[in-house]
């Protein structure tokens, strides 16, 4: 630190080898100015208020911020593409309208905002566009009651929901636009105790922390049990379909071993701060080198099959990667969005090029073309237009008509016709003889699949869940399918 306080230095160290290290600069007003990284240096330049002027990554990429009085106070953001992003204040802080805009000045969206004397949101109108052109407005209102709670809300003038509330302000019921009704009930310590409608009764318990200890449906008479050490980690869970998994973990509340419910066991092995292995049945994966900013640049594959090289640019973005079977690279826009993504594998070459609208929107892929309106609908695909109405749904793509119920979900594509429960989590799709049902737990995790023909049952699955990730199917033959979730590459996907 400095004589000021502030950070000037992270260094973490394993074993005497440094293993993550950034550098930080300040100016004269204690400002973060600079972020100083072995990819590069983030700058920032600040005014006389401590707002930022401008930043730049270490790619020379910069975003540009102004800050204007007169008709009202407005902040203007020009990002690397020259897209203006525009914000108008009221008197009172809040954003009233957002504009963005093109380098020649053109409005590409627009959104105002009204607000109550309390400072509540009460309106919220879209002008919808097509490039520059203004197609559509679509306006969704809020009302409130007492303390400021919400009581409606009423999407595109077309769906409402509405919120009721007990004597001490909780929530009591939700009321969807279809009419079903959702109720919650809460214990004397402010914790939900029962959230139930018509075709589940969900029963909550609780530690002494606070914490989940089981969920029972009293209509499908499934209960999901959780426990805990003494850091707050799960160390066991039940799921609602009878599989169980067990973790491990060591001092410092990292996840060491995980046991699947064949008894088979995931074993997670740390350098230092990161984790460095993952392996099972004699498989081992190995993080085997990462940058000094902790990103993984090479793994060592299963079976010592080879390994996983990663390059990465200025912003630690993926620039290229090789492998016995897979090699890739790829490029961006000065924003981030992928331009080109060339690869090669066991089956030959390809190159990826892709362009996007002023608003970062996809408009080619390939042989593809799209087009898109400011709230991300697609427009147009190749030569079908696409139909949206005010709630953003897709009546027809040019080659399917499409159907919603009143909640808004989807219940006929042309083929299948999709069935939902009361939360809106599709429980059945149905065609000519086929239908495949779903089912699930009080934490929106799907816990079976099952497929009947003609009502007589062809096969069912069981979906084994770590926290919140779905790693797993399980039959009457055991564990088929299987995700072994390591660190990933910023996502859950192993």
């Amino acid at each position: 630190y400095d004589p000021m306080g502030n950070l000037l230095s992270k260094r973490i160290e394993h074993e005497g080898q440094l293993q993550f290290q950034e550098k930080y600069a300040y100016d004269e007003a204690g400002n973060h100015t600079e972020t100083i990284t072995s990819h590069g240096t983030f700058k920032t330049l600040y005014n006389t208020l401590g707002k930022p002027l401008s930043e730049k990554d270490p790619l020379g990429f910069v975003t540009t911020h102004e800050y204007l009085f007169g008709n009202g106070y407005r902040e203007s953001t020009t990002d690397a593409n020259q897209i203006q992003t525009l914000r108008l204040y009221d008197n009172r802080g809040r954003v009233s309208e957002l504009l963005k805009k093109n380098l020649l000045g053109e409005i590409l969206a627009k959104e105002t905002s009204r607000y109550d004397k309390n400072g509540n949101l009460i309106e919220s109108t879209h002008t919808v566009f097509q490039g520059t052109e203004p197609i559509r407005t679509v306006t969704h209102n809020w009302e409130y009651g007492p303390m400021g709670r919400l009581e409606r809300f009423i999407e595109a003038g077309e769906k409402e929901t509405r919120y009721l509330y007990d004597a001490r302000g909780r929530l009591n019921t939700v009321i969807k636009p279809s009419g079903t009704q959702l109720h919650h009930e809460w214990d004397d310590l402010g914790r939900l105790a029962r959230y139930f409608a018509s075709d589940f009764d969900y029963r909550y318990t609780y530690d002494s922390n606070d914490r989940i200890l089981s969920v029972y449906d009293a209509i499908s008479k499934k209960k999901t049990t959780r426990t805990y050490n003494a850091l707050g980690n799960t160390t066991q869970e039940t799921l609602g379909n009878g599989l169980k998994l067990t973790n491990t973990f060591d001092g410092q509340g990292r996840r060491i071993a995980l046991i699947l419910p064949d008894n088979t066991t995931i074993d997670y092995t740390y350098q230092g701060a990161y984790l460095y292995r993952v392996s099972r049945n004699g498989l081992k994966y190995t993080y085997a080198e990462r940058d000094i900013e902790g990103y993984i640049i090479q793994a060592d594959l299963p079976k010592h099959i080879g390994h996983l090289s990663i390059k990465r640019d200025g912003l630690s973005r993926w620039s290229k990667c090789d492998s016995p079977f897979y090699a890739a690279k790829y490029e961006y826009d000065p924003v981030g969005n992928l331009l080109r993504h060339h690869y090669q594998d066991a089956l030959g070459k390809e190159d990826a090029l892709y362009q996007y609208d002023d608003l970062n929107q996809l408009i080619l892929e390939n042989e593809h073309t799209y087009l898109c309106d400011s709230l991300n609908n697609r427009l147009k695909k190749d030569d079908l237009p696409h139909q949206i109405n005010n709630l953003n749904q897709v009546i027809h793509d040019g080659e399917t008509a499409y159907e919603y119920d009143r909640d808004g979900n989807l219940i006929f594509d042309g083929f299948w016709r999709y069935t939902y429960d009361t939360q809106d989590r599709l429980i059945a799709l149905e065609n000519a003889g086929v239908k495949i049902e779903y089912t699930y737990d009080p934490f929106h995790r799907r816990l079976s699949k099952r497929i009947l023909l003609n009502g007589r049952q062809m096969s069912e699955e069981r979906y084994l869940w770590d926290g919140d990730n779905e790693i797993g199917v399980v039959t009457e033959k055991g564990i088929e399918e299987l995700r072994i979730l390591g660190e990933g590459v910023g996502a859950e996907i192993g």
